[in-house]
């Protein structure tokens, strides 16, 4: 099997010299958690949720240019990529989004939650348990799910 199938194909993107606001703004509109830059037609790098809290919290406004906070790293994933190699890839370098190339061609992205389907599906996957989280996604076997609605002012756990 290879990833294509599983890339989300519609490129949102963002362009380096775009503001942090800008692109964070774009980021909740479309719910998605990491966005590929631009510089022109070159992919530069990658932005993500985390990169814009990181930058905001250390200090930078939100007129801050995403160049100055992007990850620059050029790790991709090529369309023909098996998902487990894709998924231990993303495991080792600690991140969770990858822009999806088809040659050199920037065609998607793909998300560990995208690659977490079929990864459950494989023989080495655990068995899965019959309960649900609280956005309806299946928990595994044993697992508590987390409330987070709010009763007498603090967040119940």
């Amino acid at each position: 099997m290879e990833i294509q199938s599983l890339v989300t194909p519609f490129v949102v993107r963002a362009d380096a010299a775009e503001s942090l606001a800008a692109i964070a703004r774009r980021m909740w509109a479309h719910e998605i958690g990491a966005l590929p830059v631009f510089e022109g037609d070159r992919l530069a790098g990658i932005i993500s949720e985390r990169d814009i809290v990181t930058a905001i919290a250390l200090g930078a406004g939100t007129d801050a240019p995403a160049r100055a906070h992007m990850t620059r790293d050029q790790t991709t994933a090529q369309v023909t990529e098996d998902p487990g190699a894709v998924a231990q890839r993303m495991a080792r370098l600690g991140i969770g989004h990858l822009p999806a190339l088809d040659g050199q061609q920037v065609i998607g992205m793909i998300s560990a939650c995208d690659l977490l389907p079929v990864l459950a599906r494989s023989p080495h996957a655990a068995p899965s348990g019959g309960r649900t989280g609280a956005r309806g996604r299946r928990l595994p076997a044993g697992a508590q799910a987390r409330s987070t609605r709010v009763s007498g002012g603090s967040a119940a756990r």
